[in-house]
């Protein structure tokens, strides 16, 4: 799933299409802070000027956040109240080398 399409879901009906369905998301990490980290990746509609970020927050992680700007992949569950930043209860983050789009 993209991560616009979560981030579209979770506030339709504050996510109840998800209805506890996990997840599999990957971005980078765009900042860490606390239990977890923002996940993010560019939108692109037309051109790369016009690339906007789309930006969840990955709750719950065991062990250490993986490091700022590195590329993942999260499995997890949407969390509900996540206004203003849709939020994922993740399993571990999982290290991945960028893919050779890393826009949406």
């Amino acid at each position: 799933m993209t991560l616009l399409e979560f981030g579209q879901r979770a506030f339709e009906r504050d996510g109840a299409s998800f209805n506890g369905a996990e997840v599999e998301l990957t971005g980078f990490v765009a900042q860490t802070q606390g239990d977890g980290f923002e996940l993010a990746r560019y939108q692109i509609a037309c051109c790369a000027a016009d690339a906007t970020p789309v930006v969840i927050r990955v709750t719950d992680v065991f062990g250490d956040a993986p490091p700022q700007d590195g590329w993942v992949t999260v499995t997890g569950a949407f969390q509900p109240g996540g206004e203003p930043i849709p939020r994922l209860a993740a399993t571990p983050a999982l290290a991945i080398t960028p893919p050779n789009d890393p826009y949406e």
